[in-house]
């Protein structure tokens, strides 16, 4: 799974059907050198509504994990 910021990320299960109004901060991945491991092809994803983010409410951001 790629790293990855903004954009329409990876899809394994829902996420990106159930934020599709949403827009991806982050996408972490097992893939990314990172010293932590997300399990069977795991992905993280941040996700911020449009509107919080225009108006930079990050505490209202949803992670979402994902495997396969």
């Amino acid at each position: 799974m790629p790293l990855q910021m903004f954009g329409q990320g990876f899809e394994i299960q829902s996420a990106i059907s159930d934020h599709a109004g949403d827009s991806l901060l982050r996408q972490l991945g097992d893939s990314c050198g990172l010293p932590v491991g997300f399990g069977s092809d795991g992905i993280v994803q941040l996700w911020i509504t449009p509107e919080d983010l225009a108006n930079a409410k990050f505490d209202k951001v949803r992670m979402t994990f994902e495997m396969t």
